[in-house]
């Protein structure tokens, strides 16, 4: 992974996830083990990641807020992180909050639980982590850029929060497990190459990729390909298990059932639990309701017809990566499911008929194989020096999708996809405009297009505009470079042998 600046050998990082239900925090102090699971043990599931925001001052509280009203309550913000702002409320008045802003304070509370927990085994704290993000937000450095820069405006103790890289949360799931059946399980896994499928459902999102690991130990793992979708997850899942539990109660007691919805929130949870254990065949409760009782009875047969349009979707994401693998001559060996709703019985049944059970499907720490990859690949970036011997790697990243810049009626593709990322593209010659105010307009294939330079407008969508003060009406040369955590540079090189540098992490809006 690309960084900023050199981090010192031995430097410590953390593995972050920001989950959407709870968030993760962990480190690997030693290869050759498991990463430490750094939060305290009555918080062994995670951190629940709904923040409550102050319409006093904007504060947000994450962990140990005092007053938990939901009229001011930001859930599973990862979902929302395309919103510029989200509205709440409290005792009919109005406040705004930027999700980059809760995203942040939710990385800021697991690092300073994180920290106090080494603190009590008397080790120094640390400020540096590797962040996850779903695999849906690949093609967008934005948003990507968002979680970054959100991130590093946090102050913890007087030292400023560093993300030294990012890596997707598939892919880390597939790291860590990868690692884990070639050297950790009890019985490794020895062929010369093996590649899985990451079905990775989690609270909030759905995110899958193919990774293939290799004996050799000099080389890295593969990620084949990967995809995602941002809108299910076991939020959804709630959602719909909530919305027939109170046509249950209107049905029982009437249109007008007055119920507490909060209770009802927390009832769901409780029965989709329940539904998704492999004994759990029916989940029923007494609910009060006015003065007096229903009885909500969910079995997991209705439970499965509700949810089945949403794992439908998954499935055939699963589907498509499965074929894109095959069409690249990647055979995959095994499907490893990972997040908590992975867990539901339905989801791994559904696999093996996709498959025809021709490969195995498992679940693998599906609380924590997320965190546990990130600390995998925060381990790789601090031991790699290049007058030392090389350490054992995690994962060789590839620009999925050929990206450019728009020049005229055609888009010149600079970095091929398929390039290995760190990579940078060939200088492509400009003359600067007239004012010294550059736009640089972003854009992206559309489909697969691996070694083309050039494409038409209708091949390609813009990612983003970059605006650069350049010196007016130059001959210059820009390069564009792309990072392990998918930030795109733009160089400029001035007649006088300068670079003026601008990136996605930098800027992310465009101007009028």
């Amino acid at each position: 992974m690309e960084l900023k600046h050199a981090i010192p050998r031995g430097t410590p990082i953390y593995g972050v996830d920001v989950g959407n239900g709870f968030g993760k925090v962990s480190i690997l102090r030693v290869f050759h083990e498991d990463p430490l699971f750094l939060l305290p043990e009555a918080l062994r599931a995670g951190m629940p990641s709904t923040a409550y925001v102050s319409p006093d001052d904007g504060s947000i509280q994450v962990y140990g807020a005092k007053k938990k009203l939901s009229t001011r309550a930001v859930r599973a913000v990862k979902t929302r992180l395309r919103e510029e702002y989200i509205d709440l409320e409290e005792k009919g008045k109005t406040f705004r909050v930027s999700p980059a802003a809760v995203y942040a304070a939710i990385a800021r509370d697991l690092v300073d639980l994180a920290n106090q927990e080494r603190k009590k085994r008397g080790d120094k704290p640390v400020y540096q982590l590797v962040l996850t993000y779903p695999a849906s937000f690949r093609f967008s450095p934005d948003l990507l850029g968002q979680l970054k820069r959100s991130v590093e405006s946090v102050e913890l103790d007087g030292h400023k929060l560093e993300v030294c890289g990012m890596i997707s949360e598939p892919a880390a799931v597939a790291v860590d497990y990868l690692y884990y059946i070639r050297n950790l399980a009890a019985q490794p896994i020895t062929a010369s190459k093996y590649t899985v499928l990451v079905y990775d459902l989690g609270h909030g999102t759905y995110d899958a990729a193919v990774v293939t690991a290799y004996a050799d130990s000099d080389k890295d793992c593969d990620l084949i390909c990967q995809d995602g979708d941002p809108e299910i997850g076991g939020q959804k899942f709630d959602e719909l298990l909530y919305n027939e539990l109170a046509a249950k109660i209107r049905r029982q007691a009437g249109e007008k059932a007055v119920f507490n919805r909060e209770s009802l929130r927390s009832l769901t949870i409780e029965m989709k639990h329940e539904l998704s254990l492999p004994d759990g065949e029916m989940s029923e409760r007494d609910f009060p309701v006015g003065d007096g009782e229903v009885l909500l009875r969910v079995t997991r047969q209705e439970f499965e017809k509700l949810i089945a349009p949403q794992v439908h979707r998954t499935l055939e994401l699963a589907q498509s990566l499965l074929d894109e693998a095959k069409s690249r001559g990647v055979p995959v060996d095994a499907i490893v499911l990972s997040g908590g709703s992975s867990k539901i019985p339905m989801i791994r049944q559904a696999l093996l008929a996709l498959t025809e059970n021709t490969m195995p499907v498992e679940i693998y720490r599906p609380s924590e194989g997320v965190t546990f990859g990130a600390a995998r690949a925060a381990h790789d970036l601090y031991e790699r020096e290049e007058d030392k011997p090389k350490s054992p790697q995690v994962l060789t990243q590839h620009c999925e999708r050929s990206c450019g810049i728009g020049l005229g009626d055609t888009i010149h593709l600079l970095l091929n996809e398929d390039a290995v990322l760190p990579c940078s593209s060939r200088p492509f010659p400009i003359v600067t405009s007239a004012s010294g105010r550059s736009e640089i307009r972003l854009y992206s294939a559309k489909e697969r297009m691996p070694g083309v330079q050039q494409a038409n407008w209708t091949d390609c969508g813009e990612i983003l505009r970059l605006f650069m003060t350049l010196p007016a009406s130059q001959n210059c040369t820009l390069t564009l470079r792309m990072g392990l955590d998918r930030c795109i540079y733009v160089d400029c090189a001035l007649p006088d042998g300068s670079v003026i540098t601008q990136s996605t992490f930098q800027s992310n809006k465009k101007e009028e």
